[in-house]
């Protein structure tokens, strides 16, 4: 097996940044033919598969992961040696502010602990809540939401990662409660993010007897049995010790965004690209597998 040169490694990186061809075109200001060119003169240096097409973009395979995880090494220390040779400030220091659902701050602990390993220079923010956060007025470099691409403002630039399901969960003492029968938990404000929960109540019948403000209470309040909750299929440790009631719905999808102005900033890229593979990593779970 023998790896191409760096300028090959920048058409994978590419792709796994933009999600499709046409986009690893744009970032790479080439045609479409000239990065399928590349990549496949990649595959056969390294005599396997590096992506595969699906028919809303391209997805990498586990060496093509592995791959770009050396390539972002690669990638940063050329950034370092080109501060070294013209002066600056270093490249990795500072803040990165992300917001994220609630649900993933919970969840994210051992990747918040892996990006401080990867990066112990950057101060990571982390802004865990269900309402959006504007990132043209800066309230965040970094956005994880779970949209559909209409909802997702086109002046934002990033890549859809994976779908997203949700499904009824509840204590196991609740398995054989019927529908009709069934207590639910709800929130106080059910418009918003959390009309999905009022949507499954009136789908699947029951009453509301609990409405609360935020998730942790909702989580407890489901273990102790007190009634069933709407959550995302990928978030484990929210939903342990509770049991999938309903087969997985899919709900939206997990996009990774931020403001064209900011992407370019390498504390900002490799962030992103940590969190493109930390969803790529999960995408099986957050689709109900």
């Amino acid at each position: 097996m023998q790896i191409g040169n760096w300028t090959d490694l920048r058409f994978l990186l590419a792709l796994h940044r933009r999600g499709t061809l046409s986009g690893a075109a744009e970032e790479l200001d080439v045609d479409q033919t000239t990065v399928t060119r590349r990549l496949r003169g990649l595959e056969t240096a390294m005599g396997a598969e590096l992506y595969e097409k699906r028919r809303r973009g391209a997805v990498l395979t586990r060496l093509g992961l592995e791959v770009v995880a050396t390539a972002v090494d690669l990638e940063l220390a050329l950034l370092d040696l080109e501060t070294r040779v013209v002066g600056g400030e270093p490249r990795l220091e500072g803040s990165v502010r992300i917001t994220m659902p609630t649900a993933y701050a919970v969840d994210f602990t051992a990747e918040f602990a892996d990006f401080r390993r990867r990066y112990p220079s950057i101060e990571l923010e982390v802004i865990g809540s269900d309402q959006l956060r504007s990132l043209t007025k800066r309230e965040a470099d970094i956005a994880l939401r779970i949209a559909t691409k209409l909802e997702v403002p086109e002046h934002l630039v990033g890549r859809k990662i994976c779908s997203n399901s949700v499904a009824v969960f509840g204590a196991p003492g609740l398995v054989d409660v019927p529908w009709e029968e069934c207590p639910w938990l709800g929130w106080i404000d059910p418009e918003g993010e959390w009309s999905i929960n009022e949507k499954y109540l009136r789908r699947y019948g029951g009453r509301c007897v609990l409405r609360l403000n935020n998730l942790w209470s909702m989580t407890e309040a489901a273990r102790a049995g007190v009634g069933v909750m709407v959550q995302g299929c990928g978030t484990p440790l929210v939903t342990k010790g509770l049991v999938r009631l309903t087969d997985p719905d899919h709900f939206g999808d997990n996009w990774v965004l931020t403001h064209p102005e900011l992407r370019r900033s390498p504390r900002i890229r490799v962030t992103l690209d940590f969190w493109y593979e930390v969803l790529e990593r999960r995408a099986p779970a957050f689709a109900g597998e």
